[in-house]
């Protein structure tokens, strides 16, 4: 990635993501063992700047969310972009303690992020925030910040 990427927010709001792998691991090992109640799972709560970190991208150019609205982009588009005093930020900051008590294990979100890459490249996805779309999209936001 050695090119600007747009990103939402300032880069001080929440993402929480969980790897399928592990969600997928617990929820045998407790069906396995029994272990009965209520779990919330979640991964590790990163800020957008450290996530942005992990993802590899070397050029952030952040785009405050009044901003992503007029250009636009919402949640079809970013969808595990929620603005950290929005009424829905609670979805980006679960606490897994529990889940992690019983036996939950997180692997690194660097791996999850590398394999992720790697299993996408042979895969024939659609995209929402297509390139061209966040192409169009940069070159509006700069239009705006330099009008």
């Amino acid at each position: 990635m050695g090119e600007e990427t747009l990103l939402p927010g300032d880069g001080e709001d929440h993402v929480q993501v969980i790897d399928a792998r592990d969600l997928a691991a617990f929820t045998v090992r407790v069906v396995e063992q029994g272990v009965g109640g209520v779990f919330n799972v979640a991964g590790p709560r990163l800020s957008w700047a450290h996530f942005a970190g992990v993802l590899g991208v070397r050029q952030p150019l952040w785009v405050p969310a009044e901003a992503l609205e007029r250009l636009g982009l919402g949640f079809r588009e970013l969808p595990l972009f929620l603005p950290e005093h929005s009424e829905q930020a609670g979805l980006m900051d679960v606490d897994a303690s529990r889940a992690l008590a019983a036996g939950l294990s997180l692997r690194d979100p660097a791996v999850t992020a590398r394999d992720t890459r790697a299993w996408s490249a042979g895969a024939a996805l659609t995209y929402a925030l297509t390139p061209d779309r966040e192409t169009q999209a940069l070159a509006a936001w700069r239009e705006e910040q330099a009008g």
